[in-house]
C-alpha cells in the first residue's frame, strides 16, 4: 500500500536578516511599550501613552529606523479593545503589521527565564522574536457589515463564556442547597428548576 505523500508546507516571510528590523509593541491598558529587535542587536524599550502623542513618538521612532537604512516590520499582541486604536492607526499609515498569537507569547515568555510575570522589556522581545522565526499572523482590514460580523461574533462568544460559568456555578450551589433536585429533574439548570429556586428561599420552605 503507497504511503500518502508528505504536504510540505511553505513557510512564512520573515524580515530581511541584514537590513531588517521587528518594532515588538506591548499593548495595555491606557499605555504602550515598544522596541527595535534584531537577532544581532536590539534598542531601547519606550513606554508612552496609547494617545496621539505616544503614537506621533511611535512614528518618528520608526522613520529614525528606515533613515537608518532598516526596513521595520511592526508586530503587536492583539489585547481586546485595548490594541484596537493602535491597530487601525497603523493599518492608515501604511506600514508593514503583523499580529502574533498572545497564547505563543505567554509560552515562549515562560521559557525564556521560568516566570510569567511580565514587564516593559520583556514582551516586546518576546513578540519580535517569534515575528522573525515566522510565527505570526497577518492582520486583515475589515469594514462594513464584514467589521460588524467580527464585533457580533465576539460579543456572542463571550456572552456564551459568561452563560457557561453562570450555569455551573448554579449547579454547584444546588448540590449544597438542595441536591435531590438534580436526581428529579434531568437538566439542572431547567425552567422548572429556576422557577422552583426563584419562589422558595430554602428546601424546607419548599417542603412545608
Amino acid at each position: 500500500m503507497r504511503s500518502m505523500p508528505n504536504v510540505l508546507r511553505k513557510c512564512q516571510a520573515v524580515p530581511d536578516f541584514q537590513s531588517g528590523i521587528v518594532v515588538g509593541i506591548d499593548v495595555s491598558k491606557g499605555r504602550m511599550s515598544f522596541g527595535g529587535f534584531h537577532p544581532s542587536k536590539r534598542t531601547g524599550v519606550s513606554v508612552v501613552n496609547q494617545n496621539a502623542e505616544g503614537f506621533a513618538i511611535l512614528e518618528r521612532f520608526v522613520d529614525d529606523l528606515v533613515a537608518q537604512g532598516h526596513q521595520p516590520w511592526i508586530a503587536y499582541e492583539p489585547t481586546g479593545p485595548y490594541s484596537t486604536c493602535l491597530r487601525e492607526w497603523l493599518m492608515a499609515s501604511g506600514k508593514r503589521l503583523v499580529q502574533v498569537n498572545p497564547y505563543h507569547v505567554k509560552r515562549i515568555k515562560e521559557v525564556r527565564d521560568n516566570s510569567p510575570e511580565k514587564d516593559d522589556w520583556k514582551d516586546p522581545s518576546v513578540i519580535a522574536d517569534l515575528v522573525w522565526q515566522g510565527c505570526y499572523q497577518e492582520v486583515m482590514s475589515l469594514d462594513g457589515a464584514y467589521a460588524d460580523l467580527r464585533a457580533a461574533s465576539a460579543e456572542w462568544a463571550s456572552l456564551a463564556k459568561k452563560r457557561t460559568a453562570l450555569r455551573n456555578e448554579f449547579q454547584a450551589l444546588l448540590q449544597v442547597w438542595f441536591p435531590e433536585l438534580c436526581g428529579i429533574f434531568k437538566d439542572a439548570v431547567c425552567k422548572s428548576v429556576c422557577g422552583i429556586v426563584r419562589r422558595y428561599a430554602s428546601s424546607e420552605a419548599l417542603a412545608s
